[in-house]
């Protein structure tokens, strides 16, 4: 387990005009139970408030992780080379990607990386996610109210490669 804990993860959040859901995925990445992460958060030329609660919330919560930064792109860079200047950025064994208007559950970080830990072949996981109402705020009450994405978790006979050629199967936030 201490091994485990050492693992720096990057977590990645692009944004765009999150101002009314950024603050709850935020803290819900602040309130992880695993501890040894940076935050990279890019945020891509909003037009409401989401630049300004950004800067609010690092400046009181960035001395929780191992390195907190906040990239405010000059132009509209749009969604994946938001995500991918990010990734060029990031120094951590494990990349976690999520969107301004998502959240991670508590343990949702430590849990990834032990799955890791204990199958080393892996190259991508991906999970189970809770489908949530957008009036619902950080931190969750009574999850057994909210419906899964998946009913159950899917296996791809031609693996999950394959799969994602074909479509979109993996929910997003996980």
């Amino acid at each position: 387990m201490q091994k485990m804990n050492q693992e720096l993860v990057s977590v990645m959040v692009p944004v765009r005009n999150e101002e009314d859901y950024i603050s709850d995925c935020l803290n819900s990445i602040f309130s992880q139970s695993y501890q040894n992460i940076e935050l990279l958060i890019g945020e891509d030329c909003s037009t409401d408030n989401t630049l300004e609660i950004i800067q609010s919330w690092v400046k009181e919560h960035s001395s929780r992780f191992v390195r907190c930064e906040v990239f405010a792109h000059e132009k509209n860079y749009g969604i994946t080379k938001n995500f991918n200047s990010l990734l060029k950025m990031a120094k951590g064994k494990y990349l976690k990607s999520i969107a301004g208007d998502d959240i991670i559950m508590p343990d949702g970080i430590k849990d990834e990386v032990e799955f890791y830990c204990h199958n080393p072949e892996t190259d991508i996981l991906y999970a189970n996610a809770y489908i949530i109402h957008a009036c619902d705020k950080y931190p969750l009450k009574n999850t057994e109210n909210y419906k899964l994405f998946y009913d159950k978790i899917p296996v791809y006979e031609d693996g999950l490669t394959e799969a994602l050629f074909r479509g979109d199967v993996i929910a997003a936030p996980t």
